[in-house]
């Protein structure tokens, strides 16, 4: 969308496309940008799209994704198998911050921490790369670890993490009733 106000076009200019939204999110941004979605899937992951969609919508279709670099392949892989022409072009990147650990490695040392959220596998792995993986298992002992759904569950999960929380939908609202309703069912505070 900045893009397209920096080339001075409006959202008319893509009227003619199907555009798909992840999740309500950025559904809500494109529609006040002009933009109606064509689908915004029950589930908000890659999965979640592809159940929308059926294979001959797909074939001999152009498909634009703009992506995460670290993103699934899933999405694309698909749509190219159902016959689409797919162009994946990688709109931003996740890094781990450049910060000094030293206050959160204490505060994890001296169990300060209650619980730590995770919305995105990068998060994870990023946490991880941050801490040490060596030092996650006594560092971790007392915090919940909440996530934002199955996939970044699984990434925590492969890297030495238990999820107590796993969102059932995948937005940081859905993650904060989840975690409202963790502390509810388990009477801590």
């Amino acid at each position: 969308l900045a893009r397209m106000s920096h080339l001075h076009r409006s959202a008319e200019h893509m009227n003619h496309i199907k555009i798909v939204a992840i999740g309500p999110e950025t559904a809500r941004r494109l529609e006040q940008a002009g933009i109606r979605p064509f689908l915004v899937p029950k589930k908000f992951q890659a999965e979640g799209i592809l159940d929308g969609l059926r294979p001959e919508e797909i074939s001999g279709k152009r498909i634009l994704i703009p992506r995460a670099a670290q993103a699934r392949d899933i999405l694309p892989n698909t749509l190219r198998q159902w016959g689409g022409t797919v162009d994946v072009v990688e709109v931003y990147r996740t890094a781990v911050p450049k910060s000094d650990t030293g206050k959160l490695l204490k505060l994890l040392r001296d169990k300060k921490i209650d619980m730590i959220t995770f919305t995105s596998s990068s998060t994870v792995s990023h946490f991880v790369r941050l801490v040490g993986a060596k030092k996650l298992v006594d560092l971790l002992q007392k915090p919940v670890i909440a996530c934002i759904g199955p996939i970044t569950s699984q990434t925590a999960a492969d890297l030495g993490l238990h999820a107590d929380v796993v969102s059932e939908e995948y937005t940081v609202s859905g993650l904060v009733r989840a975690i409202a309703s963790y502390y509810e069912t388990s009477g801590q505070s």
